[in-house]
């Protein structure tokens, strides 16, 4: 009967051994952890975006993202966007459509689900921002802005591609990608 007393007690101090252990384990993963992150915030204000931070990688699968919304977008002037429109075609009308005279108002639910879109493709610590471009032979002019506020004084990346265009002037898409701020961390 000793025998078997003896083998649990055996039994019983392995698993109190590994509770242990997983324990200990545990702590110092947290307080690595703590450390990695507070490293990382510590020194800049200015956090550059990772992974989703090249603005040419955004705007190309920008460009090929549909817009998705589960039904179609009634648009002023009885245009109807069905969910499986690609972005791009989606700028392209709307692009032919200011040039022809048509209120940006009348594009103001097809462009928040566009800043959406672009919102979730981008980096949380990046602020995107997305220009039309209309190239003419007096110049570039803007056609329309779907952006945050843009600070003049960070330091912005950028990248565009052109519209398939129905007009005879050539019509650019801008994407920027602003950096977020941070608030500054106060020493005590």
């Amino acid at each position: 009967m000793s025998m078997g007393t003896d083998s649990d007690d055996s039994g019983q101090i392995t698993l109190m051994d590994a509770m242990v252990f997983f324990a200990i384990m545990l702590i110092i993963c947290s307080i690595q952890l703590s450390a990695l992150s507070r490293d990382m915030w510590s020194d800049d204000q200015l956090i550059e975006p990772t992974g989703r931070g090249d603005p040419s990688s955004v705007l190309s699968v920008l460009m090929r993202a549909s817009i998705g919304v589960g039904s179609s977008i009634r648009i002023d002037g009885g245009l109807s966007v069905p969910p499986d429109t690609l972005v791009s075609e989606c700028l392209a009308v709307e692009a032919a459509s200011l040039v022809g005279g048509i209120a940006e108002t009348a594009f103001c639910v097809l462009n928040g689900v566009i800043i959406s879109i672009m919102t979730n493709l981008t980096h949380p610590l990046t602020k995107p921002h997305l220009i039309l471009n209309r190239h003419t032979e007096d110049g570039m002019f803007v056609l329309l802005r779907l952006e945050n506020d843009l600070l003049e004084s960070v330091d912005v990346t950028a990248a565009d591609c052109d519209l398939p265009s129905c007009a005879e002037d050539r019509i650019t898409v801008s994407l920027l990608l602003e950096p977020a701020l941070l608030p500054e961390s106060r020493d005590v």
